[in-house]
C-alpha cells in the first residue's frame, strides 16, 4: 500500500507539466473586449470581460480582473478612480495582443474614462428647440442623456 501511495504522489509531480489553454471562441474575427474600472473609497479595480458574436448567439466570458485596497493615506475619489483606469490600461495592454483583429477600428482602444470626457463636450452643446406648439413637451435637454446618476 505504501510503494502504490508513493508512485500515485510521484505521478502528481507530473501533472505539474500539463498546460490548458483557454478556449474562448470559434471565430477570431467577431471578438470585442470590454473594459471596466471603478473605484470607491475603499478599493479600486478592473475587470476584462469577452464578448463573442457569431451568426446564430451572442457569448460573454470573464477574461481577468484586478484589485487594490484603496491606501491609507486618505486620496480624493478622482486620484482613486485614475489608478483604478491605470490597472485599466495595463491589463488591456498585457490581455489585447492575445485577441487579434483585422478589422482595423477594432484595434482602437477607448477606455471608460475617454468616452466619459467625449460624453461630456457633447452634452455641453445646448439643444435648440424646436416645438412651435406649447401644448408639445418639453424639449430635451444634456441632462436628458448623462450616464449614470
Amino acid at each position: 500500500m505504501k510503494t502504490m501511495w508513493e508512485k500515485w504522489c510521484k505521478h502528481l509531480q507530473d501533472l505539474m507539466d500539463i498546460e490548458i489553454s483557454c478556449w474562448y471562441f470559434k471565430n477570431p474575427h467577431d471578438v470585442e473586449l470590454y473594459v471596466f474600472c471603478d473605484a470607491s473609497q475603499a478599493a479600486y479595480g478592473t475587470v476584462i470581460c469577452l464578448r463573442y458574436a457569431s451568426a446564430s448567439d451572442i457569448r460573454t466570458s470573464f477574461v481577468i480582473s484586478k484589485e487594490r485596497v484603496a491606501p491609507l493615506k486618505t486620496l480624493t475619489f478622482p486620484w482613486l478612480k485614475l489608478l483604478g483606469a491605470g490597472i485599466a490600461a495595463q491589463l488591456l495592454c498585457v490581455v489585447q495582443p492575445h485577441f487579434p483583429s483585422e478589422k482595423t477600428y477594432r484595434k482602437t482602444s477607448l477606455m471608460y474614462e475617454e468616452l466619459n470626457t467625449v460624453e461630456a463636450v457633447i452634452n455641453s452643446t445646448s439643444l435648440t428647440y424646436v416645438y412651435n406648439d406649447v401644448n408639445e413637451p418639453d424639449p430635451l435637454t444634456p441632462s436628458h442623456f448623462t450616464v449614470g446618476s
